[in-house]
């Protein structure tokens, strides 16, 4: 996803410790509920102790999500790009790219 001045957006270096980062993204869907403005929340996790077992979670406010699940860091990174880079996250577009509902 290209900034303001249209160079590529890079993700904080994650280290060997685990780690999430956590970003709300707008959404056209209800989430039951949803996060404030419409949005649900976005987490890429990065196991950093064992490197297998990162992940992709989106979710409302409740107990409404859908989750990724990989060992490899730099799919879920690749995943979690592609869904900032849309204008609404939905269920079906997730849903596409190998999300599963948890």
């Amino acid at each position: 996803m290209p900034d303001d001045t249209g160079r590529r957006k890079t993700l904080p270096l994650l280290d060997q410790t685990d780690q999430r980062i956590d970003i709300l993204c707008r959404t056209n869907e209800d989430w039951y509920p949803n996060w404030p403005g419409a949005t649900v929340r976005v987490t890429l996790f990065h196991r950093g102790t064992t490197n297998k077992g990162h992940g992709v979670f989106v979710w409302g406010m409740d107990d409404t999500g859908m989750e990724f699940f990989t060992d490899d860091f730099a799919k879920a990174a690749g995943k979690f790009r592609l869904i900032l880079g849309w204008d609404y996250v939905t269920r079906k577009q997730l849903e596409k790219i190998g999300f599963r509902r948890a």
